[in-house]
């Protein structure tokens, strides 16, 4: 059967010219910038804004009491978590007492979507810092505890993986998908992708193609399709 690979209007029927392709492709989007310009939000979400100052400020004061109280009402008022609402948690003042802290408080919030959110937040935030180890102290807990009905799922790893292939830490994300294995959690196109992208950014077609043989020869990517 022969394979074709689609990128937006181009086809490219040779599989070795599509890995090349997608290096070339890949080379020039990790050149972005980590961080875009922040955007500043209109002024029908400044109730979003209060929610998040209040989080911040309970946090910042050790009132873990009031952010359990905040991080509930934020998804009762629609407001999900992103990974600022953990502004509070910076270099100067983390330590491994305050993820504890963190960890016990956000255990008992409410059941479900509230719970869930506030974990995957919390591992974004940490993974921002590159605390990769800290962030899988956290997914530890979370699985241990399986607090609040929900377990991690592909998604909770995200974070974990694409920091882990951007420093090109093949081995260590492979240790990574072994622990998810061991949870239950299967490695889903996106996580494939984190290593497809990995391996293309250093020129290694053959791990690259590889990856793509075990996705079974599909994998979407910024407008990419491969089938």
């Amino acid at each position: 059967m022969t394979h074709s690979i689609h990128v937006g209007f181009i086809v490219v029927p040779n599989y070795l010219s599509a890995l090349k392709l997608f290096l070339n492709f890949v080379s020039a989007v990790m050149l972005l910038p980590d961080k875009p310009e922040k955007i500043n939000l209109p002024t029908s979400n400044n109730h979003l804004h209060r929610t998040l100052s209040l989080t911040n400020a309970a946090g910042s004061a050790g009132d873990f009491h009031a952010l359990r109280d905040t991080l509930n009402k934020r998804i009762q008022d629609n407001c999900f978590n992103t990974k600022s609402t953990f502004d509070f948690v910076i270099d100067e003042t983390f330590s491994s007492s305050l993820l504890n802290s963190l960890l016990q408080t956000l255990s008992t919030l409410n059941r479900g979507v509230t719970h869930k959110n506030a974990f995957d937040s919390l591992i974004t935030h940490l993974c921002k810092f590159q605390c990769v180890d800290d962030a899988l102290h956290a997914i530890k807990y979370m699985a241990r505890t399986d607090a609040g009905g929900c377990r991690p799922s592909a998604t909770t790893f995200y974070p974990v993986l694409n920091i882990l292939s951007r420093q090109e830490a093949i081995g260590h994300a492979r240790r990574v998908v072994d622990f998810m294995s061991t949870l239950g959690v299967n490695l889903d196109l996106t996580g494939h992708n984190y290593f497809l992208v990995a391996h293309c950014y250093v020129g290694d077609v053959a791990a690259a193609a590889g990856v793509l043989k075990k996705m079974g020869g599909r994998w979407d990517w910024c407008g990419c399709a491969y089938v």
